[in-house]
């Protein structure tokens, strides 16, 4: 059986765990650099970016381009913003949430494929993450049509198994396989599977209990 890590509170079925997007109202407070003048707003220097890049400093010049994202959506600069979430995986390929942010982005616009291709290409160069497969599989099984009409149920199981095997999967990831399962019709293989999950000696006691109350609700003939 797959090893299940230390639990967290799960989220809801149709809840997808997404970064915090930047917008009026947030009510964060920011340090800001000195920046330059440029359209739209203050911009950090190309050249400064390209000249860390150049000295090997990429996850310097990364960080930097990730706070001039977060002034810009603070101020609405929404095309700067996703230009700046595009070239920060170029720049540093393991700043995971550039890639989560994006995809989010890009499936709010109603882009479902191509927010699936940037957390595909940001899971494959972070294989040992599991918020990418997490993420993919969440907008894969589709709960309620929240990310297009399409449900790519087959897709959704390959993720969540793949986040299940990962050393760093929070216990919701485990439910969702499970979840996943009975969408597809194999309500059985999940109750025994989320069983089988829920006997591990290290299941955190909070992640067995939600493991049960879902268990109650899989015999209780409940659809997803």
């Amino acid at each position: 059986m797959m090893g299940a890590p230390a639990g967290s509170r799960p989220p809801a079925v149709d809840e997808a765990p997404v970064p915090h997007v930047h917008g009026p109202g947030c009510g964060h407070a920011h340090a800001h650099l000195s920046m330059e003048e440029g359209e739209g707003g203050p911009a950090i220097s190309h050249g400064l970016i390209v000249l860390l890049e150049q000295l090997g400093l990429r996850e310097l010049a990364a960080n930097l381009l990730w706070i001039q994202m977060d002034a810009d959506s603070h101020r609405g600069l929404w095309h700067r913003v996703e230009f700046a979430l595009e070239l920060i995986p170029a720049i540093d390929p393991h700043f995971v949430e550039a890639y989560l942010l994006l995809a989010y982005l890009y499936d709010e616009k109603g882009d479902y494929d191509r927010s699936l291709q940037v957390l595909r290409a940001g899971m494959r160069n972070n294989p040992w993450r599991s918020e990418l497969p997490i993420q993919i599989g969440v907008q894969c099984l589709n709960f309620r049509q929240r990310h297009g009409p399409v449900r790519r149920l087959p897709e959704a199981l390959e993720a969540f198994t793949t986040a299940c095997r990962l050393s760093d999967a929070p216990g919701y990831a485990f439910r969702l396989r499970a979840i996943t399962l009975v969408a597809m019709g194999r309500r059985a293989e999940a109750i025994a599977w989320l069983e089988a999950v829920a006997r591990d000696p290290a299941r955190s006691p909070v992640d067995r209990q939600q493991d049960e109350r879902l268990l109650e609700r899989f015999r209780a003939g409940e659809e997803w």
